[in-house]
């Protein structure tokens, strides 16, 4: 998780969560946040077409009453919807069949699995906005720059960065990042009733990882 706090704020947010859960007459309980940015740029014929940055933060809920289960989810991460969110959600459970197959995890199997050797998370810093649209540049001049393509259709580079942290009444806890890299181009070959459009992309975990946009544009394409 980042070191600005924020892991120290979803784990305030899933406490509370699993307080409320408590107070509504769950048995058990467990509770994740989901906080992810994302920022991405589209170019056409060298011009900036498109640029976005979003951030969207997600809690979810799920609750057991003796053998139901019930979940529920919320963008809204005031604690003060909290009993509200998980009284819901404890009716949910109750109207339901038991289930003989749901629990939370047993306590022996709790931690033993560590996300952190996935390689899901680039630790160097995210690329801004403006190294994102040099990178969209790159590919769309590198692709028009071979023979036979006429027009280019954009470019896209886009970056996403997410982290999770779940928790549960019995006391687990743990926390997770991702990240994914992307870097697209789609061009029109040829004139006329004579025309054909392919398209190159790479998607990584790490941006090094990432194909150089110039290679993008260059060696990935199909079109003749």
């Amino acid at each position: 998780m980042s070191k600005n706090g924020t892991a120290t704020v979803q784990a305030d947010l899933l406490a509370a969560l699993l307080s409320s859960a408590q107070r509504a007459g769950a048995d058990a309980a467990d509770a994740m946040a989901t906080r992810a940015a994302s920022i991405s740029t589209t170019v056409r014929q060298g011009q900036v077409e498109d640029t976005e940055h979003a951030v969207t933060v997600k809690l979810g809920l799920r609750v057991f009453t003796g053998q139901r289960v019930a979940s529920v989810s919320t963008t809204v991460t005031s604690s003060d919807t909290f009993d509200a969110l998980a009284e819901q959600a404890v009716a949910m459970s109750r109207a339901l069949p038991e289930n003989p197959y749901v629990s939370l995890a047993k306590r022996e199997i709790k931690g033993q699995l560590d996300a952190g050797q996935a390689a899901l998370h680039d630790g160097s810093n995210l690329p801004s906005l403006e190294t994102l649209q040099k990178m969209a540049l790159e590919a769309e001049n590198s692709a028009l720059a071979q023979q036979g393509i006429s027009k280019s259709n954009g470019a896209s580079a886009s970056s996403w960065h997410a982290q999770f942290a779940l928790a549960d009444s019995d006391g687990f806890a743990a926390q997770s990042s991702e990240t994914i890299f992307g870097n697209s181009i789609s061009v029109i070959a040829g004139q006329g009733d004579n025309m054909q459009r392919d398209y190159a992309s790479h998607v990584t975990r790490r941006l090094s990882d990432l194909d150089p946009p110039a290679l993008l544009g260059r060696r990935r394409l199909s079109v003749p």
